[in-house]
């Protein structure tokens, strides 16, 4: 398909060695084909792992309910803080599963589960009210700190 008035091409992102895989990042940008939606998500799967085996910190894992200090309440939609167990999460990009199941950020063009969260010295990340999800007792939750962020994001 040949970009025209009414086809906002996708952005195109470097994958891992010499491939590459298109993201919808642009207002009104959508996936053409369920081929190329799959390999945007497993492109996603492998940052996840990426994420794991390059950092040398463990993943903040909690239940909700678990009763740990900073784990967010039953009922919720927001992880705002400067550090959960002992790690920073203000000014850095994150990782983020619940049950075993990777979260999407919501992109201009797209809404998806999760918004990034980085303010006033909290970092963290919320549900997108699209979305419809809250923090549910009994979910577990992984997060991978990695690298640096300091765009503000609310």
């Amino acid at each position: 398909m040949q970009p025209g008035p009414c086809y906002v091409p996708l952005t195109q992102d470097q994958g891992t060695g010499f491939n590459t895989f298109a993201s919808p990042d642009t207002q009104g940008a959508q996936y053409k084909s369920i081929t190329e939606q799959l390999l945007y998500e497993i492109m996603q799967g492998i940052l996840l792992l990426v994420a794991a085996t390059v950092t040398n910190v463990a993943p903040i894992t909690f239940t909700i309910g678990d009763g740990q200090a900073g784990t967010p309440a039953a009922g919720t939609s927001t992880l705002e803080t400067p550090a959960i167990q002992g790690q920073t999460i203000f000014n850095k990009s994150l990782i983020v599963a619940r049950n075993g199941i990777l979260l999407q950020y919501t992109t201009p063009a797209t809404a998806a589960q999760i918004k990034r969260y980085n303010n006033a010295g909290n970092g963290g990340f919320y549900f997108d009210p699209a979305s419809g999800l809250t923090f549910q007792a009994g979910e577990t939750y992984s997060i991978f700190v990695f690298g640096v962020n300091t765009a503000n994001a609310v």
